[in-house]
């Protein structure tokens, strides 16, 4: 489907895009249209920017509209850069700078076609040319550009007979002038239409008479007949237009030489230049001078060649990144395929899906500017607490034995108790007892802390202490679990009960009052930081800045590690020396919600090809939903709840008509609902917990990182 790109006003590309409703957005290059980006933003369709570019006289205009330029950079989730200049332009327009990677130019990519030797010795001699005879090939030429060749070749003639030329202008209706131009000079010169190339006109037959020249008319043919060249200029070059692609004849193995206009291709000239396959010339005698040399020894102009073929392809690998980013994009696009019942509270879902998303129209927008005074006030803040405690002004008190805070700066779903889980396993692997201690978000408990387990035995149930403690508890065997609002007296409670060898302080980055030994803080790798604001007009609990207070950052989700490369850059030069290590959630097997032995887990492929259901009440379940996907898991239909959802019988009977009503043959749930959920049910029938687990890169390098830490 071809369409043409609607005028930049407002209300007429989110018209085009709901009529279309396309799951990804690709822009490639510069293409920054602000009102289509925000239509784009609002109907919640994801935008990545390809192969982006940004020269520096576009740069110098869009900055004084920056103003405007921003909500619609907004809108992008990824910015795939050709260089680190142009990454640093894009920032500076006012880019998310986590959003923004290099992937490198996409011309580097392409494999251009090659003539045979048959057919570069049939056009040769069709032209009545030798084998020998030296071809400069011009390519995409402009207007001052091929009088200046044509009289360059001129001059070199008279010292290199032989040497004959090839020019491609850039634009096919300036034809009939290079041909007044190739006719007034004497030059001889046959336009490569009637030529034994696809689609030319042979009837007439060779030449005859040998041309000194050969003229292209033809589109799409100038990759082929740079196949005949001994080396080329690439046009564009020598008057203010910014160049054209230097990639395509250095992955022929050919010396490539520019003027001095190169705004446009600036990092690939860079690129030839320093290998010494690229000769850049200031002006038309600098580039006599460099003709003259190659023409001078043919064994250099071969070793040009390689070198230009080499240091392009060390610069390839943009497609594959740029692949790995859109695939990321299009794994996270909701399913429309699914039946979903959305139980979620209407404020719920328009805060989170309007408010911090930006899916609302301009009312939603409006209200979000009155709030981010708020949130500046309220970052302010926790800023000053912050810096408080760094100064010694607050005061945090330390236990007796070593403490691990595991947190995040976004609310929720970024994956703490799994990472809570491996952290305790790794330390009893290493011959240490560990306790630990929660908030128990979700629980009724008033009590300064409660012993959710001692390690044998659960004492509490969910629905007083929380989810997430009996679900640590339940994966734990052997490890105290606590809660308590206050971790110091949670933590003095656990030192007299169980004496441990660390603590492990879950959703713990805030917590202020207690002193940690090591302060590790999750990011979710698909969405960091939302939409960058803390609450209210966002979702993060306090500034990115934050996270310099971070001893080392884990990265979860991390399905496509290529699609975080801006993430991991932005992490590294907001504290440099900051370890940051990568993790995905892993599906292990599903369990019946009933309980029971290890013998009736099953593993998730065994769904594979059943329709299924599925329930959850957690913050972002489009984790879930994607694993069981890629897992061959037939979907048929979504019940979505609000996280710490607490289910009551009359939930239950409704998930169970509707999956009923869907043709499902099994209910799928989290392990974290599913500690709500077995208490209340009725008919445990058909009901399974999702078992997910954090799988670390590099396993060794995290637990030795802990130890370090610790010193222990």
């Amino acid at each position: 489907l071809i369409r043409l790109f609607p005028a930049d006003l407002p209300g007429i590309g989110g018209g085009l895009l709901r009529k279309l409703s396309p799951d990804l957005i690709v822009l490639v290059e510069t293409e920054i249209w602000p009102n289509f980006l925000r239509a784009a933003r609002r109907c919640g369709i994801p935008v990545a920017v390809i192969n982006g570019r940004i020269s520096p006289r576009s740069f110098s205009r869009y900055r004084w509209i920056r103003w405007m330029l921003r909500p619609g950079l907004d809108a992008v989730s990824r910015f795939l850069m050709q260089s680190a200049d142009d990454a640093v332009r894009v920032e500076r327009l006012g880019a998310a700078p986590y959003r923004v990677s290099v992937s490198g130019n996409l011309k580097f990519e392409r494999r251009p076609e090659s003539l045979s030797d048959d057919a570069r010795a049939g056009l040769k001699a069709f032209w009545g040319w030798d084998a020998s005879d030296p071809v400069w090939v011009v390519g995409s030429s402009h207007p001052g550009e091929e009088e200046s060749v044509v009289g360059l070749f001129q001059s070199l003639k008279r010292s290199y007979p032989r040497l004959r030329l090839v020019l491609a202008p850039r634009h096919l209706e300036r034809i009939p002038d290079v041909r007044k131009l190739f006719s007034g000079s004497g030059v001889s010169f046959r336009p490569v239409s009637e030529s034994p190339m696809p689609g030319g006109d042979v009837s007439a037959g060779g030449s005859g008479k040998p041309v000194d020249a050969v003229l292209v008319d033809t589109m799409g043919q100038l990759v082929l007949l740079y196949g005949l060249a001994d080396f080329v200029f690439v046009g564009g070059t020598l008057v203010p237009v910014g160049g054209h692609n230097l990639a395509e004849p250095a992955l022929l193995g050919l010396p490539v030489l520019y003027g001095p206009h190169i705004q446009q291709v600036q990092a690939t000239a860079e690129v030839l230049s320093k290998s010494g396959g690229g000769f850049a010339s200031a002006d038309l005698r600098s580039l006599e001078t460099h003709l003259r040399g190659l023409l001078d020894d043919p064994a250099e102009r071969k070793r040009a060649g390689g070198r230009a073929r080499e240091a392009v392809g060390r610069n390839r690998g943009a497609l594959s990144r740029s692949l790995e980013a859109v695939t990321d994009l299009m794994e996270r696009r909701p399913h429309q395929r699914w039946t979903v019942n959305d139980r979620r509270g209407d404020l719920q879902k328009w805060v989170e899906d309007r408010l911090w998303n930006g899916r609302g129209f301009w009312p939603t927008d409006l209200l979000q500017r009155l709030l981010k005074p708020v949130s500046v006030l309220y970052g302010g803040v926790l800023s000053v607490r912050n810096r408080s405690y760094q100064s010694r002004l607050m005061r945090a008190k330390r236990l007796s034995c070593p403490v691990i805070s595991v947190g995040n700066i976004q609310l929720g779903g970024t994956g703490k108790t799994p990472t809570v889980i491996a952290i305790a396993r790794m330390l009893l692997e290493r011959g240490l007892r560990p306790v630990v201690l929660s908030r128990g978000y979700g629980g009724r408990h008033r009590a300064p802390f409660l012993e959710v387990s001692d390690g044998a035995r659960i004492r509490w149930p969910a629905d007083v202490v929380g989810d997430e403690p009996v679900l640590i508890a339940q994966r734990l065997p052997g490890v105290p679990v606590l809660v308590g609002s206050d971790r110091y007296i949670a933590g003095l409670g656990a030192i007299l009960a169980y004496h441990p060898d660390v603590m492990i302080l879950d959703d713990g980055f805030q917590h202020r009052r207690l002193e940690r030994d090591l302060d590790l803080v999750l990011v979710d790798s698909a969405d960091p930081f939302g939409n960058g604001w803390v609450l209210p007009a966002g979702p993060l609990r306090e500034p990115v800045t934050g996270l310099r207070r971070a001893d080392a950052v884990l990265l979860t989700r991390m399905e496509f590690p290529a699609a975080a490369a801006g993430l991991v850059s932005y992490l590294e030069r907001m504290k440099p020396g900051l370890p940051v290590l990568f993790s995905r959630h892993r599906l292990t097997g599903c369990a019946p919600v009933s309980g029971g032995p290890v013998e009736q887990e099953v593993q998730v492929s065994g769904f594979s090809g059943k329709k299924v259901y599925v329930a959850a009440g957690i913050a972002k379940p489009g984790s879930l939903l994607r694993s069981l996907g890629r897992e061959g898991v037939e979907i048929v239909g979504v019940g979505l709840y609000p996280d710490h959802y607490r289910f009551q019988p009359s939930d239950l009977q409704r998930i169970r008509q509707e999956a009923d009503r869907l043709g499902a043959t099994a209910i799928l749930t989290t392990e974290k609902d599913a500690v709500r959920i077995a208490p209340i049910l009725g008919d445990l029938k058909h009901w399974w917990a999702v078992r997910m687990e954090l799988s670390l890169e590099n396993r060794k390098a995290f637990s030795d990182l802990i130890m370090e830490k610790l010193n222990l």
